[in-house]
């Protein structure tokens, strides 16, 4: 066996030009440039050569670049007003700190002062606190650079042994952190071993992922590795020089003998070092993106404003979902679940009660309708056809076809019922290889979930990483983000009394990072609970105020809240809108 050979040289150009990208798109959007300063004190030559680089891809892909070059006997007060000016300044978005300092000042107090909305560097013990609880904000570079090479090389990080050898702050220790988590990338039975594990061979020799950053030459051996093991080696050892005069290089692995025996390894020099810079410059411009307002990220909202609006319709009727604009009000109730007549006709194929419904739901200020049919008893490639075929013959309203299943779906799409959503799709790689091809094939919207085959994370950033997950698959099938609706998931509060505001937080990061429109079955935070319309009309008003665009309620009950709520933010010009419904309720109470 000769192993694949995994090198950060041919990974990091491809990440750099996404970045490159988004930079292009934050600036032409929002108008704004990504801002990283780099600190450096003294004049140590590696110190420097390593800042330059920085620099020069800051520069390269479009960033606004900061060098301060700091006498090496610069005091610690003046050095950390150095660092809170950068702190207040706007413009920069990321602050690094080149090490080691001086002797004279303590390094800890330096990285402590660095806002931790701008330690892209991911040192701040604010980010590390986040890392460890499984909601970072900003990755250590190094061990992101290492988990990305893992994802991009197609290996499965889910389920494996994953042995990590060295527990520095740098490296050992987040990495372990980052591998152990329930997301992504990640998810592995992780062993961390270091100078007192006793027989270390007994733990490498078990690893279906071998992670070294010893700081030892060749540390470890062939005889210490598995066959078909992934070997990361991280460690950069100078062991002299070449007949050219340039240091000579080894990593911390017997390269030569273990690629004969390992499924993949990292060579030294050009595997793990290059993919460094490169998550530098990923979490500057993530920085750069979290310090825009909500919304502002939003690719919907006025069209005077030059920002494009998202449009879902029936035959007749579009309805215009974005920012700045009215709330959407998505009818939950065709569906088979609590409903006798609904059921029994999606069961005997008599569609009556469901037109009926339908025009219910429009009568009470539904925008757009849910059909869901999927229940014990009812055949789902007949009757999701024949229910969608009803609704769109009793009223015109765009429709949502909430579904997994492929073949009931496409004889609903086929027809012809303008745009509509298809809802509900997770992140679960089977369910999106079955549907994003009709969304591509029928020019639909796209209603995703963030939840996986692991289920709902419980933290907002690793809700936020399946959102981008479906984002990147829907991108690579020429869906763009002004056709997806994301939700971002309301659970009960009475099983867990944060659960809307990890909602809400996670509403922000989608707006902040996706700029994409935002659903929400808004009822499901108070179930369980007494006085549930209360409930629901107070965080439906915060999740507007947060950022959302479509609420999928009982219309009849959350209209006059929802449209108190859109006067209140400003989007009701005069409140005519909230007047002339009034009226209509009066002049309905009085008949």
């Amino acid at each position: 066996m000769t192993a694949k050979i995994i090198r950060g040289t041919e990974i990091g150009p491809v990440i750099r030009e996404e970045i490159r990208e988004e930079t292009v798109r934050l600036k032409e959007q929002h108008g704004i440039v990504p801002g990283l300063v780099t600190i450096i004190v003294g004049n140590d030559p590696a110190s420097v050569s390593y800042i330059t680089g920085k620099q020069k891809t800051a520069k390269e892909l479009g960033f606004y670049s900061v060098q301060e070059d700091v006498a090496k006997d610069v005091s610690e007060i003046a050095l950390l007003a150095l660092i809170d000016k950068y702190n207040k300044d706007p413009k920069i978005h990321g602050i690094l700190v080149q090490l080691p300092l001086p002797k004279h000042i303590n390094e800890t107090k330096i990285l402590y002062a660095i806002d931790p909305d701008k330690d892209v560097d991911g040192f701040h013990p604010v980010n590390v606190g986040r890392l460890m609880i499984g909601e970072a904000k900003f990755y250590p570079c190094t061990p992101y650079g290492i988990q990305q090479m893992l994802i991009r090389s197609g290996i499965n990080v889910d389920g494996a042994e994953v042995v990590v050898v060295g527990r520095s702050n740098l490296v050992g220790k987040p990495i372990s952190m980052m591998l152990v988590q329930k997301a992504k990338g990640a998810n592995a039975t992780v062993t961390m071993c270091h100078t007192g594990t006793k027989d270390l061979a007994s733990h490498t020799r078990r690893a279906d992922i071998l992670i070294v950053a010893a700081g030892r030459p060749k540390a470890i051996t062939a005889d210490m590795v598995k066959e078909g093991a992934v070997v990361i080696d991280v460690g950069v050892n100078r062991i002299g020089m070449t007949p050219e005069g340039k240091a000579k290089l080894c990593g911390d692995v017997d390269f030569e003998a273990i690629k004969e025996k390992a499924s993949a390894i990292t060579p030294v020099p050009g595997g793990v070092g290059p993919m460094t810079i490169t998550m530098l410059m990923l979490n500057t411009l993530r920085a750069a993106q979290y310090s825009v307002r909500p919304g502002a990220l939003s690719v919907t909202g006025l069209k005077e404003n030059n920002m494009e609006t998202h449009v879902v319709s029936a035959k007749g009727k579009e309805v215009i979902i974005g920012d700045n604009l009215p709330t959407v009000l998505i009818g939950e109730r065709i569906n088979p679940f609590g409903k006798g007549p609904i059921k029994e006709g999606m069961v005997t194929g008599n569609m009556e009660p469901i037109a009926k419904m339908a025009i219910q739901q429009v009568q009470d200020g539904a925008d757009i309708l849910i059909i869901s049919v999927a229940a014990f008893g009812v055949d789902e490639n007949v009757i999701l056809p024949k229910a969608t075929a009803a609704v769109m013959e009793a009223v015109d309203v765009p429709i949502c076809m909430e579904s997994r299943n492929p073949i009931a779906l496409e004889a609903a799409l086929k027809l012809g019922c303008g745009r509509p959503i298809i809802s509900s799709v997770t992140g679960e790689e089977a369910h999106l290889n079955d549907l994003l091809p009709l969304v591509q094939k029928y020019d639909t919207s796209l209603e995703i979930i963030a939840s996986d085959a692991s289920g709902i994370p419980n933290n907002a950033a690793k809700r936020l990483e399946i959102l981008v997950h479906i984002a990147e698959r829907a991108k690579e099938m020429g869906i763009g983000t002004e056709r997806l609706i994301a939700d971002c998931i309301a659970e009960s509060s009475a099983v867990n009394s944060a659960a809307a505001i990890l909602t809400m937080e996670t509403m922000k990061l989608a707006k902040h990072v996706l700029g994409i429109n935002l659903v929400l079955g808004a009822s499901n935070v108070s179930f369980g609970l007494p006085e549930r319309p209360v409930i629901n009309a107070v965080f439906l008003s915060l999740a507007i105020q947060a950022g959302l665009n479509c609420a999928i309620v009982n219309a009849a009950k959350m209209k006059p809240y929802i449209m108190a709520t859109d006067l209140l933010l400003g989007r009701d010009a005069k409140a005519r809108r909230y007047t002339a419904y009034c009226r209509k309720l009066k002049s309905a109470a009085a008949r």
